[in-house]
């Protein structure tokens, strides 16, 4: 009898540490607590990462935003994290396959469609550092961070201390993680064309 209580705890024992994982909630939409959407680069300025809450956010802000919201699988978010406190060139990707994504469409479009990815090595309850990584995929073709160019519309959100849900608690809301725009810097033949288009118009104004 002794021995069969003894392998059942065994067994729970093990069942408990399989599962006892940190995870967290990777989603930036959460009603009434987390909405952080993000956004195409800025009609007028998309070489430059614009950041902070949109007024319709949660909570709100007071950032404009005029490239549109990212919307569809043409788009990845990756999660990256690290030790609290350590910088960006310091974070790995997650690599629970959960924790690299697309976004939705229709009513939720622009908003992560988010998970509870595991963190290896990282019990429930510890702090960790946590950022948002977003690319334009090209179709499905650009499947990593490290193929991310600055002719890629891309960026990354600002570095949160997050702490770990799992097992029997809850991940709680990725609190923090506030919306931005990525960035993209046009190829040379682009700035060239774009060139001519001014000279044309110019020279055509003084004759």
């Amino acid at each position: 009898m002794k021995k069969l209580v003894i392998v059942a705890a065994l067994v729970v024992c093990a069942g408990v540490s399989a599962f006892a994982q940190g995870q967290v909630q990777f989603n930036n939409r959460v009603l009434n607590e987390l909405v952080s959407p993000i956004f195409n680069p800025q009609t007028a300025t998309p070489s430059a990462v614009t950041r902070g809450q949109p007024t319709n956010g949660t909570p709100a802000g007071t950032t404009t935003y005029t490239g549109g919201g990212l919307a569809g699988t043409g788009f990845t978010a990756q999660l990256w994290s690290g030790t609290n406190g350590a910088p960006a060139s310091s974070l790995s990707a997650v690599v629970d396959p959960a924790g690299t994504t697309t976004f939705r469409t229709g009513g939720f479009a622009g908003f992560i469609n988010g998970t509870a990815p595991v963190i290896a090595g990282q019990l429930p309850g510890a702090t960790v550092a946590l950022q948002i990584r977003v690319w334009d995929n090209r179709g499905g073709t650009i499947t990593s961070w490290s193929q991310v160019n600055s002719s890629i519309a891309n960026a990354s959100s600002d570095i949160i201390s997050y702490t770990l849900g799992g097992g029997t608690v809850t991940p709680p809301s990725m609190l923090g993680i506030n919306s931005f725009s990525l960035a993209v810097v046009p190829e040379p033949s682009t700035i060239a064309l774009g060139a001519l288009g001014i000279g044309a118009l110019l020279l055509r104004r003084r004759k």
